[in-house]
């Protein structure tokens, strides 16, 4: 995102600035249950740590990284609701760390105590994840998606038993697949989009929403192809 690293609250401001709709973020824990918002599941790259998220307390997280470089899901909430945005929080599945009850119950109170469940889209690539959450109190208000990267990996029905969205690669992705998506009463928000031609083959596909890595050369490009001046902005 124009240098900007993701998950970050620079990121954020950035989104927001350029006219995103909503925040894609990733949402992990760590040893002593603190949600933070990261995307790698490996410290090194993006922190002064080293290690697994999930082997780190949030202190000792804290001693190598600022709150502005791995938010609180709490804080990345706080946020999107104070900035009118929308969230997509992905559930990030460990092998040998399971989401555990507590976890997604914790999940859903921290959308529900910010006032954002129905901006909230909660998506995961683990159907076993998904279905954890939608067991907690208070998940009904949510919406929800599964993410996948291979071609026909959901049918329509499948995606619609999963939630109203679907997170599909958009190279999986055909103009009659999408249209059977749409008459299942599922939305595609597909990604990625790093580039005007990603952005160019999902307005030729039809979906409903970009995932882009940086929103602000999205929206520029989409509201070139509106004429307009106008479009619905990306994540």
């Amino acid at each position: 995102m124009a240098g900007v690293p993701e998950n970050t609250l620079q990121a954020f401001e950035y989104a927001a600035e350029a006219g995103a709709a909503a925040l894609e973020v990733d949402v992990r824990w760590t040893q002593d249950g603190q949600m933070v918002v990261l995307h790698d599941s490996i410290l090194d790259r993006t922190t002064r740590c080293t290690g697994p998220v999930e082997a780190i307390t949030y202190a000792a997280l804290r001693s190598c990284a600022t709150a502005a470089e791995v938010p609180t899901f709490a804080t990345t909430l706080r946020f999107a609701r104070d900035h009118q945005l929308m969230i997509n929080p992905e559930v990030k599945p460990v092998a040998d760390s399971p989401l555990t009850d507590d976890q997604a119950r914790a999940y859903v109170e921290q959308i529900n105590h910010h006032a954002m469940a129905e901006r909230s889209v909660v998506s995961s690539r683990s159907t076993e994840v998904l279905a954890l959450i939608k067991q907690q109190p208070g998940a009904t208000r949510l919406r929800f998606s599964a993410i996948t990267g291979t071609r026909g990996a959901l049918t329509p029905a499948r995606a619609r038993a999963q939630g109203t969205v679907y997170m599909p690669d958009h190279t999986t992705l055909t103009e009659q697949s999408v249209a059977d998506f749409h008459e299942a009463g599922v939305e595609i928000w597909a990604w990625p989009a790093r580039s005007p031609a990603d952005y160019a083959a999902m307005v030729a596909l039809g979906v409903d929403v970009i995932v882009a890595d940086d929103p602000k050369q999205a929206v520029a490009y989409l509201a070139r192809e509106d004429g307009s001046g106008r479009s619905e902005p990306p994540l």
